[in-house]
């Protein structure tokens, strides 16, 4: 009986401890998920045809952010309409910015809004929780143009003034976005001609010249809003504004966008001041979503060893500021050939295919939007149930949303994966 007992013991011992070590692995929030008949949910995971070594590094870092409030994460999610909209990233940022764990140990923070853009210039759509106003005549210049009239940079857009009269004000939406510096991207045409930024009643001139591109300022207290103003734009000299960076120096993720409607990867090649500016947020990760315009065409005008040899040239781009940049491919979805041509675009299963093979040769990985769609003329499903816009083209604002919750719990699961493992 004593031995059977002691045996009873060891025994009930070695259960509890497994349910403890069972207990304490970390659980982190997803996003609830309706069940919608013409989504593919067992779908929505990420497929690595390569290594995992590259995700380990960037999941290494993060785990350093979550467990002990260090390092930045900052993100570049980079794509044409689907991204300039702010609908997807927008969801994205602040799935990202709220993980926190079931031990309630380990918890995400915002650090910097990112990459902020006026688009208000360009008469045209924005993401929502920032604001530009402006006052003076502008000229606007952007990357889908074969020649665009300005050196563009990271946000793949510019606007270009000569009036003296010229401001733009930039308002952001949230207290967690507070800034206490800005760095302006831009240039001016000479050195007579120089930014000044209004906070109050304050005037704040930029650091001298220290090598980096653009005009830094640092402010005398955190702020929600400032002004920018020009001087020394006397006729005949510009200056051109790529976009700003507020500044925190708090740690924990920055999620940009840079999206620009009707953009594809030769788009963002044009873009020679990209690498320079991208070396202010030097990333992390990148979410491509590039190569629904790029697939906009019939069947034989599209090549896909083009459509990779543009996206290698991109890739080495940014993975010259980070060699471990982290790559993450989203497909396209189930589309129209065009807007205007209503008919299956069946360069869509390519694209998907050289992102895969894309994904292997770069140890990243691929979401696939197409078959969470349901894959082969799964559109029109999506947009009877309200996903999608009737151009089978553009999702609505639900169906960016949907997406967007759907890759954040993807990476969520890899990530748990990663650290229980």
């Amino acid at each position: 009986m004593k031995t059977k007992a002691k045996r009873y013991i060891i025994l009930l011992i070695c259960v509890l401890f497994a349910t403890n070590m069972m207990a304490q692995k970390h659980r982190f929030n997803l996003q609830p998920i309706d069940s919608i008949p013409c989504v593919v949910q067992d779908s929505a995971f990420l497929y690595f045809p390569g290594s995992h070594t590259v995700f380990d590094k960037l999941y290494a870092k993060l785990t350093a952010m979550l467990s002990k409030g260090q390092q930045r994460v900052n993100v570049l999610h980079i794509g044409g309409s689907h991204v300039q909209a702010g609908h997807f990233s927008g969801r994205m940022r602040s799935n990202l910015i709220s993980i926190n764990d079931s031990l309630s140990r380990w918890h995400s923070q915002p650090a910097d809004r990112g990459l902020v853009f006026p688009f208000k210039v360009l008469r045209t759509n924005a993401p929502s929780n920032y604001s530009f106003s402006y006052t003076g005549q502008w000229a606007t210049s952007r990357c889908i143009s074969q020649s665009p009239d300005a050196t563009l940079g990271l946000a793949g857009a510019a606007v270009i003034t000569r009036d003296s009269t010229a401001t733009l004000t930039l308002s952001l939406g949230s207290n967690n976005w507070q800034f206490s510096q800005i760095h302006l991207l831009g240039y001016a045409s000479s050195p007579t001609v120089y930014p000044v930024i209004y906070v109050d009643a304050d005037t704040i001139y930029p650091y001298p010249a220290d090598g980096t591109t653009g005009y830094l300022f640092a402010l005398p207290r955190y702020q929600n809003s400032c002004t920018l103003a020009f001087e020394g734009l006397r006729q005949g000299e510009s200056f051109t504004v790529r976009g700003m960076l507020p500044i925190s120096g708090r740690y924990g993720i920055t999620y940009s966008e840079s999206g620009v409607n009707g953009a594809a990867v030769p788009s963002w090649l044009r873009c020679t001041a990209f690498a320079e500016e991208l070396a202010l947020l030097p990333p992390d990760l990148v979410v491509f979503g590039i190569g629904i315009n790029d697939a906009a065409c019939t069947y034989d005008k599209f090549n896909p060893e083009t459509f990779k040899q543009n996206y290698r040239e991109l890739i080495a781009r940014i993975r010259q500021i980070n060699p471990n940049t982290a790559l993450l491919f989203l497909t396209n979805n189930d589309c129209y050939q065009t807007v205007s041509t209503r008919r299956y675009n069946a360069n869509t299963p390519r694209v998907e295919q050289a992102f895969k093979e894309l994904a292997a040769e770069y140890d990243g990985c691929v979401f696939n939007v197409f078959q969470v769609m349901g894959g082969p003329r799964s559109a029109g499903h999506w947009v009877n149930q309200g996903l999608m816009q009737r151009d089978r083209v553009h999702f609505t604002r639900d169906g960016y949303l949907l997406i967007a919750d759907l890759l954040y719990n993807a990476i969520i699961r890899d990530y748990e994966s990663y650290i229980n493992r």
